[in-house]
């Protein structure tokens, strides 16, 4: 490991991972790679074979966490979060078991960066892959989702929506705001962290590049569980938490484009529509957990 250039730079890591034992592999391999401080990572392994805890065996800077069950990304962050808590770190980096940081230097840059920002009063600050060389986007919520391109020439922007690609961030922000919410299980987790910790008053923000998010495939290879998660979250968190006329009115304006894309685009199209509408559903009555297993669905 290179020499750190900044006493600040103390990082815990935390990853949620499943079945993905040589991604993850290369993901731990980079982040050992970064210039911090005796960098401690958190792995929660999501009920993966057997295979994903032996591997880890081989690093003494892993702590692994196994809940014994599939708690999903909402559910494994705030594990692996309230774990790393515990411990006190000054800051914390959230990573999805496929990132890959672009050199050795990229955390030590954003922590450098994050001190520019301590005067906004920052909560995240992550890294975004650059859109056409010239710019990349910002995500900001009204009710909807929508971007804004900012200029590669930027350092950084306010973004109110960020992925848990890479994101940092401090002690204070999560001992005010807390954990993801577990009963997320998957989808919309981000979202709703991020709008609570916007409610709260903090900013975050996204910088360029940095970092490789794998992973990537169509619309027709993504699954039916996904698409009712989806629905169901986004349902539930504008009724029920958020509770604005607005954002719920936008919230079912934005289910009717999801059947629309439906019935042009994808595949399984009846099935789709089940799903999406058996989302909607759930999120009305309040249903919330793992109400379908991705590990035994069919099809």
């Amino acid at each position: 490991m290179n020499n750190p250039v900044n006493q600040y730079l103390r990082v815990a890591f935390v990853i949620v991972t499943y079945n993905r034992q040589e991604d993850l592999r290369n993901c731990v391999t980079s982040i050992n790679s970064q210039n911090v401080i005796e960098p401690v990572i958190f792995i929660v392994d999501n009920a993966s074979s057997k295979e994903t805890k032996e591997l880890l065996k081989q690093y003494e800077n892993v702590v692994y966490i196994d809940p014994s069950y599939n708690s999903g990304p909402a559910g494994g962050f705030a594990i692996g979060m309230q774990k790393a808590f515990e411990n006190g770190f000054p800051y914390y980096c959230l990573c999805n078991d496929d990132n890959i940081f672009e050199d050795d230097n990229v955390l030590s840059k954003m922590l450098d960066q994050y001190q520019v920002l301590q005067s906004q009063n920052p909560a995240f600050l992550t890294l975004r892959l650059i859109f056409d060389e010239t710019y990349y986007p910002a995500t900001f919520w009204n009710g909807l989702f929508y971007q804004k391109r900012i200029n590669i020439q930027q350092p950084f922007h306010k973004s109110d929506i960020i992925t848990f690609n890479g994101a940092l961030i401090n002690h204070q922000a999560i001992a005010s705001v807390g954990f993801p919410n577990e009963k997320y299980f998957m989808m919309m987790e981000e979202v709703e962290y991020c709008l609570r910790i916007v409610d709260k008053g903090f900013n975050n923000y996204i910088m360029p590049g940095g970092i490789i998010d794998l992973k990537r495939g169509s619309m027709d290879k993504v699954p039916l569980w996904r698409q009712y998660y989806q629905s169901r979250n986004q349902v539930y968190m504008t009724l029920w938490e958020r509770k604005s006329f607005k954002e719920i009115s936008l919230c079912f304006f934005r289910q009717v484009k999801f059947i629309y894309g439906i019935v042009r685009y994808q595949d399984k199209k009846a099935k789709r529509i089940y799903y999406r509408l058996k989302g909607v559903f759930h999120g009305l009555t309040g249903k919330m957990g793992v109400t379908i297993n991705p590990a035994t669905f069919k099809a």
